[in-house]
């Protein structure tokens, strides 16, 4: 983050960082739809994820900054799929 001279945001709760001209980096992290399978293990998140959003303009001075071959960007997702004990009742 010293390469883009980034420092943390004043006055926001969460991760963000931010250079003369404003907010640059910000990280988003989610849960949610917590399920209970019966047991007396905590409960789990059936949706979770995170996002990192970056200025355009940021985004790319740090790839002509490191090159592009190290630039990886997109999406990933895991699906698991519902085992026969997760499956709602059929009501008989």
């Amino acid at each position: 983050m010293a390469t883009l001279r980034l420092e943390p945001t004043d006055d926001i709760c969460g991760f963000s960082l931010s250079d003369a001209t404003g907010e640059a980096l910000i990280c988003r992290q989610w849960h949610g739809h917590l399920v209970h399978d019966g047991n007396y293990e905590p409960l789990l998140p059936a949706i979770a994820g995170a996002d990192l959003l970056i200025r355009p303009d940021l985004f790319t001075r740090l790839c002509d900054t490191i090159g592009l071959s190290r630039c990886r960007t997109g999406i990933s997702v895991r699906h698991m799929p519902a085992t026969h004990d997760d499956a709602p009742d059929s009501g008989d």
